[in-house]
Formats: C-alpha cells, sequence, structure tokens
C-alpha cells in the first residue's frame, strides 16, 4: 500500500541567524541578545505568540543567502533577565524542526514560512545498547562536571526520552557545526543514534557549550 502523502500545514516563523549554531527541538538553549532588532523579535514573539527558527548564518556575508541552513531548530522563547540597556538573556525552548521556506519580510528581522518536519522516533531493538551506553557516557560526565547533587539528577532526568537524549549528546559533544547539522536533518531517530557512534569515541569531556550572542 503506498504511503498517504499529507499536504504540510504552513505556518510564519521569526528567524533567527547564527554563525555555527545548531538547536534541536527537544532541547533548550540560551542567548544573550543585545542588538535592537532581536530585542524586538523576543519582545514581538512572546507577545503574538509566534516561534522563533534558530539557524546557522552564513560565514560571511555575500548578499546572496540571508541564511546557510533551511532546516532549522524552532522555539519559544522565555526571558531569564532584562539589563537597564534593554539586552536581556532568554531561553529558548525548543518545540518542533522545522524547513523554512519563502522569505515573507526582512525589517525589522526576517519573517519566513516554514512547515514542521515530522520525525520516526522508534528505536529499533539493535540500538538499544547504543543508548544504554549513551547514558552510561552522559552519566559519566555529569559525575565528573556536575557538583550539585540535585543538579546532576535532575539534568540526567531530563535525558530519559530518547530523542532527548540524543540530541543533547548532540549539542554537548559534537563540536563540528556540520556534524550537528548533519544530526538534526537526519529524520530517523535510528540513524542518528549510528551516526553518533561514529562521532562521539573519545572519553566524557566538559562541554564547551556557552551562552550564544547575537
Amino acid at each position: 500500500m503506498s504511503r498517504k502523502e499529507v499536504k504540510p500545514n504552513i505556518f510564519e516563523v521569526f528567524v533567527f541567524p547564527l554563525k555555527d549554531i545548531v538547536f534541536y527541538p527537544k532541547t533548550s538553549i540560551p542567548l544573550n541578545i543585545f542588538e535592537a532588532k532581536y530585542i524586538r523579535m523576543v519582545k514581538d514573539a512572546m507577545k503574538e505568540g509566534a516561534p522563533i527558527a534558530l539557524c546557522q548564518s552564513p560565514r560571511r556575508k555575500t548578499g546572496e543567502t540571508r541564511f546557510m541552513k533551511t532546516i532549522a531548530g524552532m522555539g519559544e522563547p522565555q526571558i531569564l533577565q532584562e539589563n537597564e540597556d534593554g539586552s536581556m538573556v532568554i531561553i529558548l525552548k525548543g518545540i518542533a524542526k522545522v524547513a523554512l521556506l519563502e522569505v515573507v519580510s526582512e525589517r525589522p528581522f526576517i519573517r519566513c514560512r516554514a512547515f514542521e518536519i515530522p520525525e520516526q522516533a522508534e528505536v529499533s531493538p539493535e540500538n538499544i545498547f547504543r543508548l544504554h551506553r549513551f547514558r552510561i557516557y552522559f552519566k559519566n560526565w555529569a559525575d565528573a562536571h556536575l557538583e550539585d547533587a540535585f543538579e546532576r539528577s535532575q539534568f540526567l532526568k531530563s535525558l530519559e526520552d530518547d530523542q532527548q537524549l540524543i540530541e543533547s549528546l548532540a549539542t554537548f559533544f559534537v563540536d563540528n557545526p556540520g556534524d550537528r547539522q548533519n544530526l538534526l536533518e537526519e529524520d530517523d531517530i535510528n540513524l542518528r543514534i549510528e551516526a553518533l557512534s561514529e562521532l562521539i569515541r573519545e572519553e566524557p569531556r566538559q562541554s564547551t557549550l556557552q551562552i550564544s550572542k547575537s
């Protein structure tokens, strides 16, 4: 029987391009916002209930492309801190993976049409053991680098979801932005698991994840 094609639901997203940043829909990322247009983006997104898609920007401005990749993570912003100069620290909580379509407007920031990309999240039996090894990997890292017992237990509890475990591993331990983007663009969790098994071979180390700046 042929697979029934479902017409995607098209909606509008605000687009936040950042160099070398790959955002996964089951994770959250802190951002330091200080440019006026992105401060407005966050406030407008919260006011309108609009999602923000975080995607890789070109390494240099060519005038030809506004963002480097059209597959991106989409999330909802929450303000953690507002400063007197208007800058703010936010956390973007992931909700879905999207494909960015045509640009609707560019001022004061980019708005695009987009649609959500469904993912295959059922782990095959042959990958159950790999997931078990990944959880041990993360536990060893947490034991070595998170001194607070409550913080450590909450962190590990958040990784009980298989997809969140895979995406957190990719965020924390895959250094190359191209590899992280390839993992994001893969829609089958089993192929992600197999790719991560090849990418993560060294012992657990301290993550270099930092707050990104606009």
